[in-house]
C-alpha cells in the first residue's frame, strides 16, 4: 500500500477517535446512552483479500471478541486468515475501533491494530448499522502492512461482518406492566417536568382494540388502558410493514400543534412498538416527546396512562 493511502487511513482514524472521545465526554456528563451500551461482544467477518502476489482475489475471514467501553469505542482481539495467492497466513490481532454516530442506527468506524505476524500494523475504515440493540452489521475495508513478508507486500480486504453485543436485548424494551389502577389519578393542569411524564385523568370515547396507545379523544375511561388487547402487541407491531412512509426526526420537528394529538400509553406497550404502530422513528418520537429521552438514556420504563404527542393519522 502506498504511503499516501496509509496516511489517509491513519488521519481518518485519528479524526474519528477524537470525535468519539468528544461524544463520550458529553455523554458521560449527562448519563447518556454511551453509559448503557457497554458490554462484551463477539463478531465475525468474511470477504475478499488482494495482494500484489495474487492474480485474483482470495477468501478473507476474521473472528473475534472484545469489550465495548461505550457506544463510541470498542477494544478487541481476533484471529484472521489472509491468503496472498502463494501462502496462507493465520494470526492473532488486537485492535481499537472508534466510531462516530450518523443517527438512525448508522455509524462510521475506523480501526487500528497490530497483527502477530509480518510487519503487524493494520488499519481500516467502514460503515455499520444497528439492526437491533444487540445485533449490528458492517461493511469495511482493511489494509494489512506486509502481513506475510516484505517481499510479498501489503494486503487489502473488503468484507461484511456481524457483531453481537451481550446483555442489551432487555435494556431498550422500556416495557411496563405495572398496574396503577388502584392508585389515585392526579389531574394534570401544567406540563410535567422532563423526567416525569404527564398522567391522564380525562374520560372520553372509543371502541378500537389492538393498539399501543389510545387517543385522548377516543378514551371511554381510564380502565381501557389496562384492558387486554385483542392481539399480541409485539407480533402485531413488530416492524413498519403497515406503513406507507415513516416520519423521521426532521419531519417531526416541522409539525405544528394542528398536526398532533395526545395519546395515552396502554398496558404492555413499549416505545419501539408505539413507533411502529404510528409510523414514526424513535428519534422522531423523542423530538415530539422530549421527556422520553431521559427514560431511554437511563434505562427507565414508560408506564400505562402516561401521555405522548403523536401525529394525527
Amino acid at each position: 500500500m502506498n504511503n499516501s493511502l496509509a496516511a489517509l487511513l491513519l488521519v481518518s482514524l485519528g479524526g474519528l477517535a477524537s470525535q468519539a472521545l468528544a461524544q463520550n465526554d458529553m455523554s458521560s456528563n449527562d448519563s447518556g446512552p454511551a453509559q448503557q451500551v457497554r458490554g462484551w461482544f463477539i463478531e465475525g467477518t468474511a470477504g475478499l483479500g488482494l495482494s500484489k502476489e495474487a492474480e485474483e482475489s482470495n477468501l478473507y475471514w476474521r473472528a473475534g471478541t472484545g469489550y465495548r467501553l461505550n457506544q463510541y469505542l470498542d477494544l478487541g482481539v481476533a484471529v484472521s486468515s489472509l491468503h496472498d495467492g502463494v501462502a496462507n497466513s493465520e494470526a492473532v490481532e488486537a485492535f481499537m475501533r472508534p466510531k462516530f454516530s450518523l443517527g438512525e442506527g448508522y455509524a462510521l468506524y475506523s480501526e487500528l491494530g497490530y497483527r502477530d505476524e509480518g510487519d503487524g500494523l493494520f488499519a481500516g475504515l467502514g460503515v455499520k448499522y444497528q439492526v437491533t440493540p444487540s445485533w449490528e452489521v458492517n461493511l469495511g475495508y482493511r489494509w494489512y502492512q506486509q502481513p506475510i513478508s516484505e517481499a510479498r507486500g501489503d494486503s487489502y480486504t473488503l468484507a461484511i461482518g456481524v457483531q453481537y453485543l451481550f446483555g442489551q436485548s432487555k435494556k431498550y424494551q422500556h416495557v411496563s406492566n405495572y398496574d396503577f389502577s388502584d392508585e389515585p389519578v392526579p389531574i394534570v393542569t401544567q406540563p410535567a417536568a422532563v423526567v416525569k411524564a404527564p398522567v391522564v385523568a380525562l374520560p372520553l370515547v372509543s371502541a378500537e382494540t389492538c393498539r399501543t396507545t389510545i387517543a385522548m379523544s377516543d378514551l371511554d375511561n381510564i380502565g381501557q388502558v389496562y384492558e387486554p388487547n385483542n392481539c399480541h402487541l409485539a407480533k402485531r407491531f413488530n416492524d413498519y410493514q403497515g406503513c406507507k412512509s415513516v416520519l423521521n426526526a426532521q419531519g417531526a420537528a416541522d409539525l405544528n400543534a394542528a398536526n398532533l394529538e395526545t395519546h395515552v400509553i396502554v398496558k404492555g406497550a413499549w416505545l419501539t412498538l408505539i413507533a411502529h404502530e404510528h409510523c414514526i422513528t424513535l428519534d422522531a418520537l423523542t423530538e415530539l416527546n422530549p421527556w422520553i429521552k431521559t427514560r431511554i438514556d437511563n434505562n427507565k420504563y414508560i408506564y400505562p396512562k402516561e401521555k405522548l404527542n403523536l401525529p394525527v393519522k
